[in-house]
């Protein structure tokens, strides 16, 4: 077996979680492994461990389908959402789990949209936004190719029912069960009275797009991919492909949602 450790060094805490992940699975025959602060991985590789934060997991989804491995997330980060180990005390315990066996995979559903023959995957989440000089933009969504809304906003997101605990969440979007075959649109910052987050199927494809005199920015899980002036649409759509994460707890997608997002609040008003 060949695991890709890859470690967000900027994250307090992620080379001590790196080091002890190193030193335990030293401990097993026939397992091979590398550590990279990056996320380009050349190699052929059986699992991916990452040590940082959501962020970091995020930026390795692709490489993550790509290579059709599972993904488990060492938590280093603030929240972790998409995390399964939270401190560096569980990682000899994880690890033993890991290699035995002792685990279930858990599909999460992707989105998928090509922009300029260049294809992308997001966990979280699709969005045009405003750049900081703009002031606010013209949004446009259309779904099988009929007109849905348009409006003036700091911008729009399509999101999976992972991303609806994202950037959705602070923009006032619902949260939803990840086993939910759905995509979520939510306005962010919307200049009209009654704007409200639409859901659609997953099998549907949601055209958005924008219109400004200035610069838009095309998103995928937070990253910048590109950046346009004038009007300019894509599709989005729900993949065939999924990311698998490496499950160890049998918690509830409820219960964990409460635990994080009381962490949340009482690190954000410490």
């Amino acid at each position: 077996m060949k695991i890709a450790v890859i470690v967000n060094s900027s994250k307090k805490g992620s080379e001590e979680t790196s080091r002890e992940i190193q030193n335990q699975l030293s401990k097993y025959e026939g397992v091979d492994f590398f550590v990279s602060d990056g996320v380009e991985i050349h190699e052929n590789i059986n699992m991916i461990f990452v040590v940082g934060g959501d962020g970091t997991l995020l930026r390795t989804v692709s490489k993550a389908v790509e290579l059709n491995v599972p993904i488990i997330c060492f938590n280093t980060g603030k929240v972790g959402f998409l995390a399964e180990v939270s401190s560096v005390d569980g990682v000899e315990n994880a690890i033993k789990r890991i290699l035995e066996g002792d685990y279930e995979i858990e599909n999460r559903s992707l989105l998928e949209l090509t922009y300029h023959d260049q294809l992308y995957y997001a966990l979280n989440d699709v969005s045009i936004t405003k750049d900081e000089y703009t002031n606010v933009i013209k949004t446009f969504v259309q779904s099988q190719g009929k007109t849905i809304t348009s409006f003036q906003a700091d911008g729009i997101l399509v999101s999976t029912p992972t991303g609806s605990t994202a950037y959705s969440l602070s923009a006032g979007g619902p949260i939803i069960s990840p086993d939910v075959d759905a995509m979520l649109m939510t306005p962010v910052c919307a200049h009209v009275l009654f704007s409200r987050p639409m859901l659609f199927k997953g099998s549907d494809i949601i055209r958005i797009g924008a219109e400004s005199k200035k610069s838009v920015l095309i998103n995928v899980d937070g990253k910048k991919i590109a950046k346009f002036t004038g009007t300019d649409y894509f599709e989005v759509t729900t993949s065939q492909k999924t990311i698998k994460l490496i499950k160890l707890h049998d918690e509830s997608f409820y219960t964990k949602l409460q635990k994080k997002l009381l962490q949340w609040t009482v690190e954000n008003n410490n």
